[in-house]
C-alpha cells in the first residue's frame, strides 16, 4: 500500500511539474514581450524628443 501511495505521489508530482514548467515559460515569455513593447514605445517617444531638443540647440 505504501508503495502504491509513493507511486501515485510521484506521478502527481510529475504531472504538476509537466503542467507548471510550460506555464512558467509562457508567463516569462509574456513578461518579456511586455518589456520589449514598453521599451519600443519609450524609444518611439524618446527619439523624436531627443532629436528635436538637439536641433533647437
Amino acid at each position: 500500500m505504501l508503495l502504491v501511495r509513493l507511486v501515485v505521489a510521484a506521478v502527481a508530482t510529475a504531472a504538476v511539474v509537466v503542467v507548471a514548467v510550460p506555464a512558467v515559460a509562457v508567463a516569462v515569455a509574456a513578461v518579456a514581450a511586455i518589456v520589449v513593447a514598453v521599451a519600443a514605445a519609450v524609444a518611439v517617444v524618446a527619439v523624436p524628443v531627443a532629436s528635436s531638443s538637439s536641433s533647437r540647440q
